[in-house]
């Protein structure tokens, strides 16, 4: 019969295992491997850890594993929890999968799309002026302005769709898509 520390090390292999695959997502939703790490190893946690157990379990400093759980806060996906009976800041996880893409397309959208949004406008304007000049002043080479601004005003459009899509993902709140039934 095995013994517990035959179970404790299945579970650390299964943990590590995780926490690889995590690491490799991570570049993905734009957070680093370190912090992946982190958020990895709460998700399989079944109950709030303190930071220095994470430290100890991964290896990591107590500067990383600060800094990690704070964006992680930041993002959303990791949340500080009071233990009664504990002195020390605990932290956990949502283990529901779609709770956590809901929270990082939200983010994602912030950090990244909204930018490109106000970008990719000031870029489609800058083209359409361009050309308006290049018509009013008869230069030469308009085909290639048109075409430059087409395909800007094309990926603006792009932009925009996408940011359209992911807003309504996020209006679904992080619920899962509801399967379709097959008829018959």
């Amino acid at each position: 019969m095995p013994d517990a520390g035959d179970s404790l090390e299945a579970r650390r292999a299964v943990e590590d295992r995780f926490v690889a695959l995590w690491t490799e997502i991570a570049p993905l939703w734009g957070v680093g491997p370190a912090h992946a790490r982190i958020q990895a190893l709460l998700f399989l946690s079944p109950r709030p850890i303190d930071g220095a157990t994470i430290e100890a379990r991964l290896g990591i400093s107590h500067g990383s594993c600060s800094t990690g759980l704070n964006e992680l806060i930041e993002w959303g996906v990791v949340r500080r929890v009071n233990v009664p009976g504990s002195r020390r800041a605990k932290f956990a996880t949502d283990p529901d999968g779609w709770k956590w893409l809901h929270r990082c397309v939200k983010e994602r959208r912030k950090r990244d799309l909204e930018p490109l949004l106000g970008r990719a406008r000031d870029a489609r304007a800058f083209a359409e002026e361009a050309l308006l000049r290049a018509r009013e002043e008869r230069r030469r080479g308009q085909h290639d302005l048109v075409e430059a601004r087409d395909r800007v005003r094309a990926f603006a459009a792009f932009l925009e769709g996408l940011s359209v899509l992911v807003d309504q993902f996020l209006a679904r709140g992080g619920a899962p898509p509801r399967r379709r039934r097959r008829p018959g």
